[in-house]
């Protein structure tokens, strides 16, 4: 059985635990977010947490909300015909979740990864980032994700994934278990 997983949460909860685990496990990953760094650099623009966020909102304004997914929806649909497990980095809206099962013909298994804030300020600190800045930047980032629908997002989800204790080696050990678990299989049925 092909796997075909999305993961959302707010920045830094830990989303990229799980895609870096993926990523091990021989999976594809496709992240919403290279999406967005890859305008930046193609129209030439500095990474900080300004612009980056600036250029989400005019990507989405100027070609739609699902702009983003349609983006990867051909790599994801090519990934699985080509029977790879495929995860998704970065799910932000309702909408993307329904252009990609409409694009590709199947909803993906969402996943929701949660953390507190000031965690998720601290892996964002250590992470390094340009597009991370300063704790007010995150909390405009918060606000900017809420915005796409990052809430009904994760409400929605099919699990959540509490990733908060900071225990990375726990968090990838915990990773690897859910992304070869049977729960997976329930869904399909």
């Amino acid at each position: 059985m092909t796997r075909f997983v999305a993961v959302c949460g707010m920045p830094g909860s830990g989303k990229s635990i799980l895609s870096e685990t993926a990523r091990n496990l021989h999976w594809s990953i496709r992240t919403m977010g290279d999406v967005i760094r890859s305008e930046v650099e193609r129209q030439g623009l500095d990474h900080s947490p300004e612009i980056t966020g600036r250029v989400a909102l005019e990507l989405r304004d100027c070609y739609g909300p699902t702009v983003v997914a349609d983006r990867l929806a051909t790599h994801i649909k090519d990934d699985l015909s080509e029977n790879q497990h495929v995860l998704v980095d970065g799910i932000r809206s309702p909408v993307e979740i329904a252009r990609l099962g409409e694009i590709v013909g199947q909803r993906p298994f969402l996943i929701a990864v949660i953390a507190d804030e000031n965690t998720r300020w601290h892996r964002l600190k250590n992470r390094g980032r340009p597009e991370d800045g300063s704790v007010e930047s995150l909390q405009a980032r918060d606000e900017r994700e809420l915005g796409f629908g990052l809430g009904e997002v994760i409400s929605s989800a099919d699990m959540l994934w509490n990733n908060a204790d900071g225990d990375i080696e726990k968090a990838r050990h915990d990773a690897v278990s859910l992304l070869t678990s049977e729960v997976f299989q329930l869904v399909d049925k």
